[in-house]
């Protein structure tokens, strides 16, 4: 008896460390950017994407974006006490660093040990500045290889769409551990009542606006951690929030706007995008080969009313079937762990 009860104890134990209350940053009314590494590269994705999306604002939204008030500043760093213990924890990262630059086959000029020097001044420099100070500041999810990048003074499909597409045009790979990345509009509790309030919100400006024109669409859900949504339930209330009162289509190949909507544990992640396909299916790796083997563009097939892929929406009779995209991201699933 005895035996079987410590056996127990531990095993609760393990449990609430796995699902322990704080482990999970992110919360309701959110938005940023979902982004995919390899596991274990968690840590150096944040950096990296948080560095690039910094560089991108700029350029899209002017010189200085990324200061801080005085007001700002000083809630960035009390926001980052919290997370100070896992700093320290990862502390040791710039090690796994050393030797990957060491097995990596690249065009560089500096020395093993310039190169050390450099990441280790990095490394010190990020450490003694907030992560918020440039805006952008990454979330643990507790989930393998999936980050979140909060991002709240920017409209993350628009950096997104404006980013991506400039990669692709100069084909130079700025990322090495980052796969796909997902501009979220908006987070919400992942419970069909608040996730239905947010659809409202987040599809008024792409399928409710005054003068709307009819689109086509489709739902790509996917659900990690969590066994009370269920997607069929979910893409047939999101379905319907599209098509309230407008004549948009349900087309599977040829959608002019894909409805992305990612559930991770007890959080909804949703957002609207364009260019789905032509992008790679927002996959950097994807984007920076097909950029340097000619490009993105070409031309998009002619689309079929009469297909079986393209049927009017009813409002209440939309099914999971109807709306949602099979599985646009099968071939990239290998790199999402």
């Amino acid at each position: 008896m005895g035996k079987r009860k410590g056996d127990n104890k531990d095993g609760n134990a393990n449990k609430k460390k796995k699902y322990a209350p704080g482990t999970f940053n992110v919360e309701p009314k959110m938005k940023g950017f979902l982004v995919t590494t390899v596991r274990g590269r968690e840590l150096q994705a944040g950096r990296e994407i948080c560095d690039l999306l910094s560089e991108y604002a700029e350029q899209l939204y002017g010189p200085g974006f990324g200061e801080y008030s005085k007001e700002e500043l000083e809630a960035a760093k009390n926001s980052e006490e919290g997370d100070a213990t896992e700093q320290e924890k990862q502390g040791n990262d710039e090690e796994e660093d050393v030797e990957e630059e060491k097995e990596e086959e690249e065009e560089k000029e500096e020395s093993l040990e310039d190169s050390i020097a450099r990441e280790l001044a990095e490394l010190k420099q990020e450490r003694q500045q907030p992560k918020r100070a440039r805006k952008f500041s990454t979330f643990k999810t507790n989930t393998d290889c999936v980050i979140f990048i909060l991002a709240m003074h920017v409209q993350p499909e628009e950096l997104c769409s404006y980013m991506l597409n400039d990669l692709a045009k100069t084909g130079v790979k700025r990322t090495r551990n980052c796969s796909r990345i997902i501009p979220v509009t908006e987070t919400c509790y992942a419970n069909m009542n608040d996730m239905t309030a947010m659809a409202e919100k987040v599809f008024r400006p792409h399928f409710q606006a005054e003068n709307q024109k009819p689109v086509t669409f489709s739902i790509l859900p996917k659900i990690r951690h969590n066994d009370k949504v269920k997607r069929e339930d979910l893409i047939k209330q999101l379905a319907s929030k599209v098509g309230a009162g407008q004549q948009h289509k349900v087309d599977l190949r040829n959608y002019d706007k894909l409805v992305l909507v990612e559930v991770i544990k007890s959080i909804c992640f949703m957002g609207v995008v364009e260019d789905y396909e032509r992008l790679k299916r927002f996959n950097l790796q994807t984007i920076f080969e097909a950029s340097r083997s000619g490009g993105l563009d070409s031309p998009k097939p002619k689309k079929d009313d009469d297909s079986a892929e393209s049927s009017p929406l009813a409002t209440s009779t939309a099914t999971a079937s109807e709306a949602s995209t099979p599985n646009p991201d099968k071939d990239s699933e290998k790199e999402e762990c």
